[in-house]
């Protein structure tokens, strides 16, 4: 699959499949269902533009006294779905 990908959308699949440290083929297979589904979202700029993909505790600083956010390392940046990173804990 990863081969008949456009180059933008190869370098999330990979990044998706190398978060798995040794994946199962049902893993795979989970992956994949996962990654096609975004594929069929909307691409537009609305819903699809660079991403950092690494916004954690150690890549921002705020500025207690103005409330601004400096973001750093962008080493991890892609183009991606907006809402591709956003996680739900339950």
């Amino acid at each position: 699959m990863l081969e008949s990908t456009p180059a933008h959308l190869r370098k999330v699949q990979e990044y998706e499949l190398q978060s798995l440290k040794e994946p199962t083929e049902d893993q795979r297979k989970a992956k994949s269902k996962h990654l096609n589904l975004f594929h069929k979202l909307p691409q537009d700029n609305e819903s699809y533009g660079l991403v950092h993909f690494d916004f954690s505790d150690g890549n921002y600083h705020v500025d207690m006294e103005t409330g601004a956010i400096t973001v750093f390392d962008f080493d991890n940046c892609m183009y991606c779905w907006y809402i591709y990173k956003v996680k739900i804990k339950c």
